[in-house]
């Protein structure tokens, strides 16, 4: 009889507790959390390049890592797209914004696709050429995962969050030369209260 009083009396606990959890709600991020954040980048590269005719030898080809900034901008449902702008740092060291996914006359949005996941672990591809110098368009190809973890007082909101690349190549393109490696792109959100310290003026979306 006391076995069994025992046995009642941790099921009694266990249904109370099994309850409670299901009555607690915790806040959640959805894919549109993500619209209008900004990530501070951190870009390096790893390759090699040569003259490309008469040609000539292959030569190291290495960038040390710059900051640059991405900005997510709106969320489509029914395509499951974000549309993005990238402010990187020219080789004149001038932050210069672009919302296409390759320099004028291109005319084409520069995208995030959700690839897979959920809001707050998800797939995405990242893809642009851009006008690097005066003569030279860098195209990067970089796979990314986004991660996030929301505000728990205020459902929808995000406060903190990353992404990695997994993988990912550059290509120049030059009229004499080309190169070609590997990328590494790290980002970190920057909180909304934020963005105007961090930010640089000529990278903020007007």
């Amino acid at each position: 009889m006391k076995l069994k009083s025992v046995v009642l009396s941790l099921l009694a606990v266990v249904a109370f507790v099994g309850f409670v959890s299901v009555g607690v709600t915790y806040a959640q991020i959805t894919f549109a959390s993500w619209q209008q954040s900004w990530f501070e980048v951190k870009q390096s590269e790893t390759g090699k390049a040569a003259l490309v005719f008469p040609g000539g030898d292959v030569e190291k080809n290495n960038e040390k890592t710059v900051k640059n900034y991405l900005y997510i901008d709106t969320w489509d449902e029914p395509t499951g797209t974000y549309t993005a702008m990238y402010c990187f740092l020219n080789g004149s060291g001038v932050y210069t914004q672009q919302t296409t996914n390759a320099p004028a006359p291109a005319v084409d949005p520069l995208t995030l696709p959700m690839i897979g996941g959920n809001p707050e672990d998800f797939l995405t591809f990242f893809s642009i050429a851009y006008q690097e110098t005066a003569t030279i368009v860098q195209t990067l190809y970089v796979p990314l995962e986004v991660k996030g973890k929301p505000v728990n007082d205020n459902p929808g909101q995000i406060k903190s969050g990353s992404f990695k690349n997994l993988g990912g190549i550059f290509i120049e393109e030059a009229e004499l030369a080309g190169g070609l490696g590997s990328v590494k792109f790290k980002g970190k959100f920057i909180p909304t209260d934020d963005v105007t310290d961090k930010v640089p003026l000529a990278c903020l979306v007007s």
